[in-house]
């Protein structure tokens, strides 16, 4: 990610007090330690740092406790506007690299200052693309593709075991044979029809079927 301005009117950024301003509202024009003024801008990111103009009082240096810019409530140091003053901003502080997260960068007037000008903030975001994961779009088709996987699936596999059976059927049908009843030779014979002849493929089944047998001789009148 790249180092991005800050809107000096967003509600990312908060003053303790009436911090002048210059431009039409875009700068924080000069402030004096009497008024007793802090800024505050609170943004998730990994670095942060202050432009402007810094002048400390002849003869003094701000010692460790003199907070004039500090990060997550840590002091950070400072650079001071060269004498005599020259055009332009500098940069009068600047963060470690830090952890991704929210952080505070807190800039305040203190008595070590003559004065102190604002002109800008800028921070480099935190980078959300990959930690934040899948979207819930992203995850929404994941779960609707391995549903219709899943439908495809079981719908494949149910089509083949239905061909399959059906393939199967005609097969063992072709190996079965139906053939008459054969009765036995002495009805046979005294029937006088011939043997039923049948040819036999792959299993056998006997129908029983109806008949009647020959009626036995009239024995004619008794002498």
């Amino acid at each position: 990610m790249t180092l991005q301005p800050v809107d000096l009117y967003s509600a990312d950024v908060s003053t303790d007090g009436n911090w002048p301003k210059r431009d039409g509202g875009s700068r924080f024009a000069t402030c004096s330690p009497s008024a007793n003024l802090k800024i505050e801008f609170t943004f998730k990111g990994t670095y942060a740092e202050a432009q402007g103009k810094l002048n400390i009082k002849p003869g003094k240096r701000p010692g460790p406790n003199s907070n004039i810019f500090s990060v997550d409530g840590f002091i950070k140091q400072f650079s001071v506007q060269p004498t005599p003053y020259t055009n332009g901003t500098f940069k009068l502080s600047s963060s470690n690299p830090l952890p991704s997260g929210q952080h505070t960068l807190s800039i305040s007037c203190t008595a070590d200052l003559n004065e102190i000008e604002l002109d800008s903030i800028n921070y480099i975001p935190a980078d959300t693309g990959s930690s934040a994961g899948l979207s819930k779009g992203a995850i929404a088709g994941v779960v609707v593709g391995v549903v219709c996987f899943v439908v495809l699936l079981v719908g494949s596999v149910g089509f083949w075991l239905r061909k399959r059976r059906k393939n199967k059927a005609p097969v063992e049908e072709e190996g079965h044979t139906t053939v008459p009843f054969q009765p036995p030779l002495d009805i046979i014979e005294g029937s006088g029809a011939p043997p039923p002849m049948a040819s036999q493929k792959g299993s056998v089944t006997q129908v029983q079927p109806t008949f009647e047998p020959s009626p036995p001789p009239y024995p004619g009148p008794s002498e």
